[in-house]
């Protein structure tokens, strides 16, 4: 008995620790200097009519422009002072300083503004009509222009504070209030108890008066009744978020006045906790969900209290693992969870029932409530019933075919008629006759029901698990399961279309359309494609998912939202809505009420790319903006929305021809520029909107355009122009007739060069194969075997064996540099002149060498030469320009290199590294790639893989199957098919089923964005070929897949997709996975024409760099740059160099702080979320585990347009991103000069491990 009073006790504590919490809940973010203010010490906020932000700080000014932040200081005009107000006032920002008077932005710099006599300025404010400015010196108003005095009954005295109010205007001096009434003032004096209480700031709330003071806050009431509210803060700004309840900025930190009582607020998060100790010097409460805090000294803060309230474990809701239903009842909802039936009312959870309350089992699965307000409860121990009193149960004892009830539905034509479901004993209906149920024996398709809903003809909707969804009209069930993916149902609910949709377990949302379904999934916006629920409140279908958050389908698109939006968890069992725009989430870590803002964000234009100049949407005024068919217009936007979470913002256009009906949205783009390219002549309004992933909308920005024939069709200039045309062209078919003539001849004259050329080089070739040794020499101590694999062409690598006069034997092996004639003679001269220095003491042997060498005039070529001296017993090695030998063990299994001894007198020690050995052979720091266990299963890739390889032919398999150590793993490129010929099977040449399962394959190896960033990719294909023809070169379907090893639960396989500008190499061993090296590039990067208008690519790998970079304060990108200017293509890590060894360069990741190491770790994940989401994940975390050793380099400006490359490099990781020159857009881009048209980017895995070289030799030796 005590112990259940005080657990009530608790309960009730926990209550009114709701009813009276502070409102810290919601977002926050803070903006400091490293995220570009002018300074961390801020005076004031000020947003103006265009939405833009304005912040005064101790060191200047800082605008903050939708995604654009800027700084104002000295060089913009502005003095050396403090910058105590910034006010918009008719479109023109003002600045009040403390000592250097007002100053006034114009063509966007500041200049001094005479409006007002004196310098210190105490308060500037924006009254409507007119400014109101107090200095040292008067006070007065202003429109800008021209001056006045404040009128009849104004005091003279220094003014520390305005409030406004509609037409209201209150203004404070240090202990009196002046309130504006007609034409006049009228001044009251603040009786404070003593003389050092001083007005700091005021705000008035309907009758009531609130006094911000040195000492303390005091209240007013309309009796003229002073009151102080607490004494012990210094108040400095104060502000009203909703009627009676003040927000109060005090000089150590943040206080909440509501209901009579003073709290302080008390932000979640670390970051936020000096907060609680920052003086709050303003306070600006634009709406509901937008709130700024100027703080002196730790920036400013947005916070967003509205938009996402979530109640948990702290406000006394223990789920007991998750919120399994809600049911609403006016502003009541009912919470089933696993841990028994709560009611939130009031903005709080106010009652908890479990098994002591007479509930037969803590966990519910399923609601329903009935007209007369009656709950009905299916649980895990049978059925129940709430009055609001207590609770009836029933159990088997009472008819129920199982303990175990699933689902609970009241019917919608008869409420005293109640169905349940179970897990294995199918459907049953109570009524006043009492329990009967149906089985598969009476048609019912499964036993197993996930849950029941009824379709508007008073037909049920029962989800059938494993047999998909059947309707039942009292008489017989009717089963649908055609077009259905996933038959494993969960989740019902009645949408739109006043149809059926079917939430799955794996394969999303099946619509149900006549007797087939529409399967809705991630890839159309769904966030998941793990359904839990479903809810239609009416206007917009809810979709809660298994890890994926919740999506709504509203106005024709998805959004979807997650943690990192607010929501207190990614998995979501219910959903019910209290308003229209109030939704309750529920979820395993409590719920969450969400607050949609239907008023629209605004959506500004930045400017108008035309094909003859770039223009504002102002310059437009009424006018329409002029163009001709396929002219191409792009629009420049920027989301005017300000929110403490990352913006997830997307773009859609629709196009409306005056005088027909309104057309449909696009697809949604990332792209904040819009492109326009009309089709038709004739008067056409553009609409373009922007759309927010918390179910926001921006306003609809409409540019008006009239569209004409090009002039060379208007008949008036067509006839003249095209009878000029018909002659030219005359002229042209006769010149042309000669050109070919003459071209025909210069053709013939090239084809007998090549083939003169081409029967030299054969020669050569067949010349430099002759200087090869016929046979390997015998001898009873040693066996000698060279080996060389001839080129196409004449190179420069050779070996041969010389039998010295006393019998023993020298071995040679060269490498002469570069291919052709010039490599092959340096070779025949070697070999030429070995044979005359044989005999003499390897040293003097290449001395001579190189004498010889030289007097040949070779220009740059050169001779690397190995000599080793056959002894009996040993083997004396000579070496210039050759990396070190190397002699395995066969007694210990081992190899090492062979060490060349110290120089002697008058000697060098020469070393290279660059010929004859290649660098993934070599490994640098070991250790790094242990085999282990990551608990991700592997096993979807393998069965896909699996699939792939069964639809192929033997002749199929024959070049497309490799082994696991073939050397077709580093046989790749990322130039096109018409230069580099691939080996493995393309698109084009697979049928529709081999085509399928090699999609199937990337869908699963791959994360949803990794898909998407290949198959854009692959789009820009399509684009080079609509802009440069060549279908040789160009096309979708010219991308090659090849399979390595055999695919296996724990033996090491792979495989690799290689084409124009996209490869993937992908290693799997048992449940590790290495996708290294990957090359991701494309050119254009944005389509602005053709069959993928719109089309884009590798955004996100340039923006998070980018943003990287400007977090960086001067020093540190002094640190990080290695050149500021990009003038070339500097990628060097691309094809041909695995495993390249890299000095460090740039900034060290140790030398950055947390939120500049998160950016890092933010433009890492850019390319390794390629990887599917779990084993990306556990790539993050090795690489993390080295991000002090991380470094991070940069060539180019940091200009929010710049040109730039950057790398990224670790021990464990090493990625390029580079801006190209133009190749296939030399139409619209300057040859040679780097663009962000053309972007290539490598991520590669360093000492040793591109491939998983590094975990298959380690499985090697363990399997010998």
């Amino acid at each position: 008995m005590i112990k259940h009073i005080i657990l009530n006790l608790i309960f009730i504590f926990t209550i009114l620790d709701s009813i009276y919490a502070d409102p810290s809940k919601g977002q926050w973010k803070q903006f400091v200097y490293t995220d570009g203010l002018s300074s961390n010490y801020i005076f004031d906020i000020e947003k103006d009519n265009n939405d833009k932000i304005w912040i005064g700080t101790q060191n200047g000014i800082t605008m903050i422009d939708g995604v654009t932040i800027k700084k104002y200081g000295a060089v913009d005009g502005l003095p050396a002072a403090n910058i105590i107000k910034v006010t918009s006032y008719n479109n023109k920002i003002y600045a009040a300083t403390s000592n250097k008077g007002i100053y006034e932005l114009e063509y966007d710099s500041f200049k001094k503004s005479n409006i007002v006599q004196g310098t210190a300025i105490y308060t500037l404010e924006n009254l409507g009509a007119q400014l109101f400015v107090s200095s040292n010196l008067e006070n007065i108003l202003s429109d800008g222009n021209d001056v006045s005095f404040m009128g009849k009954g104004f005091p003279n005295a220094k003014i520390k504070d305005v409030f406004i109010d509609g037409i209201k205007q209150w203004f404070v001096t240090k202990d009196k209030l002046i309130h504006k009434i007609g034409n006049g003032f009228v001044t009251s004096v603040i009786e404070f108890p003593n003389n050092k209480v001083e007005i700091q700031t005021v705000l008035v709330d309907g009758t009531n008066q609130y006094f911000g003071t040195n000492q303390g806050l005091w209240l007013r009431n309309e009796k003229g009744e002073l009151e102080l509210l607490n004494k012990n803060i210094n108040v400095l700004s104060l502000a009203k978020h909703k009627p009676g309840s003040i927000i109060v900025g005090s000089k150590k930190g943040l206080y909440y006045y509501r209901d009579g009582r003073l709290k302080q607020y008390r932000p979640l998060g670390d970051a936020h906790l000096a907060l609680n100790k920052t003086p709050i010097y303003d306070i600006k409460a634009i709406s509901p969900n937008e709130v700024w805090y100027s703080t002196f000294g730790m920036g400013v803060y947005l916070h967003d209290p509205r938009t996402f309230n979530n109640i948990g474990l702290r406000d006394g809701l223990e789920t007991g693992g998750m919120v399994y239903d809600m049911v609403a009842n006016n502003e009541k909802v009912y919470i089933a969870t696993g841990n028994g039936l709560f009611m939130y009312e009031a903005g709080m959870i106010s009652d908890h029932y479990t098994r002591s309350n007479g509930l037969p089992s803590n966990r519910i699965l399923d609601l329903d409530m009935d007209s007369n307000g009656i709950l009905w409860l299916a649980t895990t121990k049978g059925l129940s019933q709430f009055t609001g009193s207590g609770f009836k149960n029933y159990s088997r004892k009472d008819g129920l075919p199982s303990s175990l009830v699933t689902a609970v539905h009241v019917d919608n034509v008869d409420d005293s008629r109640i169905w349940t479901g179970s897990k294995s004993s199918g459907l049953t209906r109570f009524d006043s006759k009492g329990f009967f149920t149906f089985s598969v024996q009476d048609g019912l398709p499964s036993n197993h029901i996930k849950d029941i809903t009824q379709l508007d003809n008073g037909d049920l909707a029962i989800a059938c698990y494993k047999a998909g969804v059947a309707t039942y009209n009292g008489k017989r069930f009717q089963l649908f399961d055609e077009g259905l993916d996933d038959k494993r149902v969960i989740s019902l609910a009645i949408g739109p279309d006043r149809g059926i949709w079917a939430g799955t377990e794996s394969a999303g949302i099946g619509v149900l359309e006549g007797t087939n379904f529409r399967m809705i999934r991630d890839t159309d916006g769904l966030g998941h494609n793990e359904l839990f629920s479903l809810y239609y409140d009416g206007i917009r279908m809810w979709a809660g998912t298994f890890g994926g958050g919740v999506s709504s389908f509203f106005d024709g698109d998805w959004f979807t939202m997650h943690e990192a939006d607010g929501l207190n968890s990614n998995l979501i069992g219910a959903i019910v809505a209290l308003d229209t725009n109030k939704i309750i989430i529920g979820g395993n870590k409590g719920i969450s009420i969400f607050t949609i803002d239907d008023k629209p964000f605004k959506l500004a234009i930045e400017n108008i790319v035309t094909p003859k100049a770039d223009i504002m949407l102002s310059d437009l005024l009424n006018n329409n903006l002029e163009g001709v068919k396929r002219d191409r217009f792009y629009i420049n936007t920027n989301p005017m929305l300000y929110k403490p979470t990352e913006s997830n913002i997307k773009y859609r256009k629709r196009v409306n021809k005056v005088g027909d009906k309104t057309s449909n949205w696009s697809p949604l783009q990332v792209s904040t520029q819009i492109s326009f390219i009309p089709e038709r002549v004739g008067e056409y309004n553009l609409e373009i909107q922007a759309v927010e992933n918390r179910v926001s909308l921006s306003n609809i920005v409409t540019i008006p355009f009239v569209i004409t024939r090009v002039w060379y069709l208007n008949p008036k200039t067509a006839i003249p122009f095209w009878g000029s045309i018909i002659l030219l062209f005359g002229v042209s078919i006769t010149n042309f007739i000669n050109y070919r003539r003459k071209s025909k001849e210069a053709q013939d004259l090239r084809e007998a060069e090549i083939a003169r050329q081409q029967a030299e080089m054969e020669e050569a070739r067949e010349f430099q194969q002759g200087m090869l040794p016929v046979e390997m020499p015998t001898t009873d101590d040693y066996e000698m075997v060279g080996f060389q694999q001839t080129a196409t062409e004449v190179g420069g690598d050779f070996f041969d064996f010389m039998q010295k006069k006393d019998g023993k034997w020298v071995a040679i092996c060269g490498d002469a540099t570069g291919h052709g004639l010039t490599s092959g003679n340096v070779v025949s001269i070697t070999k030429t002149a070995m044979n005359a220095l044989v005999e003499e003491d390897p040293v003097s042997t290449l001395d001579s060498l190189n004498k010889t060498l030289l007097k040949m005039k070779i220009g740059l070529n050169r001779m690397c030469l190995n000599i080793a001296n056959i002894q009996k017993d040993t083997i004396q090695f000579s070496s210039a320009g050759m990396p070190p030998a190397y002699f395995y063990s066969a007694e210990n299994e081992e190899i090492e290199e062979i060490e060349i001894s110290k120089p002697g007198p008058r000697e060098v020690l020469v070393r290279t590294v660059a010929a004859g050995v290649c660098h993934s052979d070599l490994h640098f720091i070991e250790g790094l790639y242990p085999i282990k266990s990551t608990g991700v299963s592997t096993a979807p890739i393998r069965e896909a893989a699996d699939d792939f390889l069964a639809t192929l032919s033997t002749a199929d398999l024959s070049r497309t199957h490799f082994a696991i150590n073939d050397p077709e793993w580093r046989d790749w490129s990322n130039v096109d098919v018409g230069i580099f010929a691939r080996r493995g099977m393309s698109f084009e040449d697979m049928n529709d089923t081999q085509k399928d399962a090699a999609w199937d394959l990337l869908r699963v190896a791959l994360s949803t964005e990794g898909l998407e960033q290949t198959q854009n990719i692959i789009k820009t294909e399509q684009t080079l070929f609509e802009i440069n023809g060549e279908p040789i070169r160009y096309g979708v379907d010219k991308y090659y897949v090849t399979m390595m090893g055999i695919p296996s639960a724990d033996g090491p396989w792979g495989f690799q997709l290689d084409g124009h500008h996209l490869v993937i190499n992908y290693f799997v061993l048992g449940d590790q996975v290495v996708m290294t090296p990957a090359f991701w590039g494309g050119e254009p990067v944005y389509a602005d024409s053709g069959m993928y208008e719109g089309n884009h690519i590798l955004q996100e790998e340039q923006n998070t760099g980018l943003e990287l970079m400007q977090s960086l304060n001067s020093l540190q990108q002094e640190v990080a740059t290695i050149d500021p200017n990009k003038v070339r293509n500097n990628q060097i890590a691309a094809a041909n160099q695995d495993n390249l060894t890299l000095d460090h360069e740039g900034i060290k990741g140790s030398e950055l702080d947390s939120q500049q190491k998160l950016k890092l770790l933010n433009v890492i994940r850019s390319f390794v979320g390629a990887l599917r989401d779990p084993h990306a994940e556990v790539t993050m975390e090795e690489i993390g585990a080295h991000i002090d050793d991380t470094y991070f380099a940069w060539i180019g400006g940091t200009d929010d347009d710049a040109i730039f490359y950057y790398r990224v490099h670790s021990p464990v990781v090493l990625i390029e991103f580079d801006h190209q020159g133009p190749v296939g857009t030399l139409h619209k881009n300057e040859p040679g000069v780097p663009t962000r048209d053309h972007i290539h980017t490598i991520i590669r895995t360093p000492n040793g491990n591109d491939y998983g070289k590094d975990l298959l030799a380690q499985h090697l030796a363990e399997a010998h």
